[in-house]
């Protein structure tokens, strides 16, 4: 929305900008983590048709890689006990494309 001023009555304007994204659907999102925050083991469900391998990228806060591995199966567990607690950035690519979520370390 934006104001026009005339004669010093403002009239309000609606200007909706279309950005060509549209929103996404939580119900189908092709990958969860769980628990998080996780203190140790954290299960990765990726919802994907086809070729379920994939490969597994977690950073830290400033962008090193911390931890890396290829994933095989459409739900795996993976030990994260030996990172330090905080805020990590999870990526996977796969055949679908690319996603990414935060994962907190407690």
């Amino acid at each position: 929305m934006c104001g026009m001023a005339t004669n010093n009555v403002w009239k309000i304007v609606n200007t909706q900008t279309q950005t060509g994204l549209k929103p996404i659907d939580r119900s189908e999102t092709p990958l969860k983590i769980f628990p998080n925050p996780t203190a140790g083991m954290l299960t990765i469900e990726r919802t994907v048709q086809g070729n379920p391998n994939a490969h597994l990228t977690i950073y830290n806060s400033i962008g090193k890689i911390v931890f890396r591995s290829n994933l095989n199966i459409r739900l795996q567990t993976i030990d994260v006990s030996s990172l330090s607690p905080g805020i990590y950035i999870l990526t996977i690519l796969d055949d679908s494309g690319f996603r990414a979520a935060q994962l907190i370390r407690d």
